[in-house]
């Protein structure tokens, strides 16, 4: 198909295909986006737009949502899907995967190594700064480690593209590395909607890396590793991912539980159930380092559970990933990775980082406190923003302080300079196509011989590379489909979302489901004798016979009064 017949993907300035991932500047398309661009002009706009509606209309069903917390009101959200995927073909794909193994690779060795024995500090590889003076190294963790041959189980890296095709890391996430349940659910629904184009791409399936992650855990315990209790550790409703919390727990089939849900006795974590205590063997949590423990960590956090790190410690617990992972996620890290790799795994660095500067460098303090506007900052250890901000959309008096704050701590900031970066095609709220920016989220997780990537992942757009950086907007998500050189197996992911939910009814309920299904039922209850009674007064009201011809009228309203549902000064032949 030539460029002039697009109808979809229709013709945009060259400028805008410089850096894209689908087309060359002179807008031909690039080989491993052809046919999914050549299937869905097949399509035609109106089908295309009818299958994009559809899928809003879908993870409306499926209560696909994400919380955001605003001076303290909570807001729902539906989380948002794009019906144009990110393509990857096989070449780059196997690039991709040896970087991200490595760097998996390398944080466990420096886990490893700063919650025990400490070579690399000793040996002047590792600085002390990147322990004494980082909070996210809890010594209440030191010497405390897993069952398993790798520290971490479950880890997201975020990379992003520069015009030139370099990959380039900006984040890492450890402590709760959201992401792969919406993962699922995107590739659900476009396998779904896009049916037919899916399967004519030779798209990598994602369901054997949920299938062997679900066998790590299965090993991960230090006791009844045959058929050890696995549970998912939840904030609760309130948490922005939950809806993705509850997603994975119907997946896996593990119980998602709260912190009240558990407790510690004799150094071992249990479940509260109707008929007593059980024993839990692996807790798999969405909670962040600093609250899984409020007697070793943050006494105010009200979603851990007291004495968990004694457990650990005792080798009776496992949790994915263990606390104090997080010490590994500051950027001081992102600063060393390139000398620290030959260092530790004897290898030269893959996937470098995106440029990250230190402000403690004298040249760098110089350069930022000069010209903020040209970069972006964040705090190095956890005071402060803790996202990147832009100096450049603060006020004068506000910058004025920052650099006062800056040149007075400045080893308490890094600095990136600002860059553009690649662009993808992308649907615009009017159905058309669009080239935004976006970064992509790959998952890593730990097998028995070390680690595989998911073939896929969680991508999401931005108009801008500003909101790219300091997610001051929330993006639109993309399913990354990587192509396969080889003919694909046919494995569903679905498979266990079709099975009916099985509903426990027997002792083994936690306590506090019990309780909340008590109350539903007296709330329940109640709302239905109040249906009926107001059912009973409409009936008569819309009648004919007077109100003074119907001698329970009084007695229906003095019900009602007592209910609260109806002022007593109102009701008739008051006593």
């Amino acid at each position: 198909m030539m460029q002039n017949d697009f109808k979809i993907f229709r013709q945009l300035p060259s400028t805008l295909y410089a850096c894209s991932e689908a087309f060359y500047p002179d807008g031909r398309i690039k080989a491993h986006w052809e046919a999914f661009v050549n299937d869905v002009e097949g399509m035609g706009p109106g089908e295309f737009a009818r299958q994009q509606i559809e899928s809003k209309k879908i993870l409306t069903r499926h209560g696909a949502t994400y919380n955001l917390f605003d001076q303290g009101e909570s807001r729902e959200h539906l989380w948002e899907l794009d019906l144009v995927p990110f393509i990857i073909d096989f070449d780059t794909w196997r690039q991709l995967k040896t970087g991200l193994i490595q760097r998996a690779r390398l944080m466990d060795a420096l886990l490893w190594d700063i919650y025990g024995p400490r070579n690399l500090m000793l040996q002047g590889i590792l600085p002390p700064e990147t322990t004494a003076a980082n909070p996210g190294f809890l010594h209440a963790c030191a010497g405390v480690f897993p069952a398993t041959k790798t520290f971490l189980s479950l880890l997201a890296i975020d990379l992003i593209k520069t015009p030139a095709g370099q990959w380039r890391v900006i984040n890492e996430s450890v402590q709760r590395p959201t992401g792969t349940g919406f993962a699922l659910e995107n590739r659900i629904i476009i396998s779904q909607l896009l049916s037919q184009i899916f399967h004519q791409n030779s798209v990598m399936r994602l369901a054997p890396f949920f299938i062997e992650f679900q066998k790590f855990l299965s090993r991960a315990a230090f006791h009844h590793t045959d058929d050890p209790e696995i549970v998912i550790l939840s904030p609760g409703p309130s948490s922005e991912t939950y809806f993705e919390q509850a997603f994975l727990s119907r997946y896996f089939g593990y119980p998602l539980v709260e912190s009240t849900d558990l407790t510690v006795r004799d150094n071992k974590v249990f479940t509260k159930t109707l008929s007593g205590l059980e024993q839990t063997d692996v807790l798999l949590r969405w909670i962040s380092d600093t609250d899984c423990d409020p007697l070793a960590l943050n006494s105010h956090t009200n979603n851990g559970i007291a004495g968990v790190i004694h457990a650990m410690r005792h080798k009776n617990t496992a949790m994915v990933n263990p606390v104090g992972s997080g010490a590994i996620e500051s950027k001081i890290f992102s600063t060393l990775y390139d000398t620290l790799c030959p260092g530790v795994l004897k290898e030269d660095l893959i996937l470098k980082d995106l440029p990250i500067l230190w402000c403690k460098d004298p040249q760098t303090l110089s350069d930022v406190t000069v010209e903020p506007d040209r970069f972006y900052l964040r705090s190095s250890f956890g005071e402060g923003p803790c996202r990147w901000f832009d100096p450049g959309q603060l006020g004068p008096d506000d910058k004025n302080r920052l650099i006062e704050q800056i040149r007075f701590a400045p080893y308490g900031f890094f600095a990136r300079p600002k860059t553009s970066t690649a662009t993808v095609p992308s649907v615009a709220p009017d159905g058309s196509i669009l080239e935004k920016n976006f970064i992509c989220r790959f998952f890593v997780a730990a097998t028995d011989d070390g680690y595989q990537v998911m073939p896929g992942g969680l991508s999401s757009v931005f108009i801008n590379n500003a909101d790219l950086f300091t997610r001051s907007r929330e993006g639109i998500s993309k399913d990354i489909w990587v192509l396969s050189d080889q003919p694909v197996e046919q494995l569903s992911i679905a498979g266990r979302l079709d099975k009916a939910v099985r509903i426990r009814r027997n002792k083994d309920l936690p306590s506090r489901v019990a309780d909340n299904f008590l109350w539903l039922g007296r709330y329940l209850e109640d709302a239905e004798n109040q249906v009926r009674l107001y059912r009973s007064i409409f009936q008569r009201l819309s009648g004919e016979m007077p109100y003074n011809r119907m001698p329970e009228l009084p007695v229906l309203f003095r019900i009602a009064a007592d209910k609260g549902s109806y002022p007593w000064n109102l009701c008739i032949n008051r006593t």
